[in-house]
């Protein structure tokens, strides 16, 4: 009977999947995907399974804005005869601060 050896190949990976295996390795990290707070109800839902109204996304951004879970959406938000108004800003909900801002990097020092 002949033995066989594993082979050891390099794994060539282009740069989206190096960038999907970051964000999966970080997400791992943290301990699954981030919590965050429905404005409607105020229940904990992951970021993955959140709505996020329209008005609020062009203004603030997909990180910052106001995010809904999918009870809430489907149950009161997305009826006709609702207002469509994000219930976050008309709440006067705080809104997140912005994960990517840095500090501001001086280039004129020697």
């Amino acid at each position: 009977m002949r033995l066989q050896r594993k082979i050891k190949t390099k794994k060539y990976t282009s740069k989206k999947n190096k960038r999907t295996l970051r964000r999966k390795n970080y997400r791992r990290r943290m301990g699954g995907q981030e919590k965050e707070t429905c404005c409607m109800c105020g229940k904990k839902i992951s970021s993955g399974e959140s709505f996020i109204p329209q008005e609020c996304l062009m203004k603030y951004g997909k990180y910052r804005a106001h995010k809904i879970c999918p009870e809430c959406w489907w149950g009161e938000f997305a009826k006709e005869s609702a207002v469509h108004k994000c219930p976050g800003c008309e709440k006067n909900i705080p809104i997140k601060p912005d994960p990517h801002a840095g500090e501001v990097i001086d280039l004129t020092t020697d």
